[in-house]
């Protein structure tokens, strides 16, 4: 038995089905990106499920223009000092 119809005999409901599907899952995140113009929202999405949170964070990072925004997780001292 593969793994879809494992799934499929498990949890046969339309909304479980559609969280198994990668594509819709992207549209969906596509869709509320667009909504909203702009990943605020896509983070909330990346922290409510797992299904969620690969798309969500894939498409964070891509839409990344600078990296600013990645330098704030680390501490001051490391992001001043000189490279070596």
């Amino acid at each position: 038995m593969f793994l879809g119809q494992h799934m499929a005999a498990i949890a046969p409901n339309p909304a479980t089905q559609v969280l198994m599907n990668d594509d819709l899952v992207r549209i969906i995140l596509n869709s509320i990106k667009h909504e909203f113009r702009g990943t605020r929202h896509l983070t909330s999405c990346a922290r409510v499920c797992r299904t969620f949170h690969g798309p969500a964070a894939s498409m964070i990072w891509s839409d990344l223009k600078t990296t600013v925004p990645l330098c704030t997780y680390y501490p001051l001292s490391v992001t001043l000092s000189p490279v070596i």
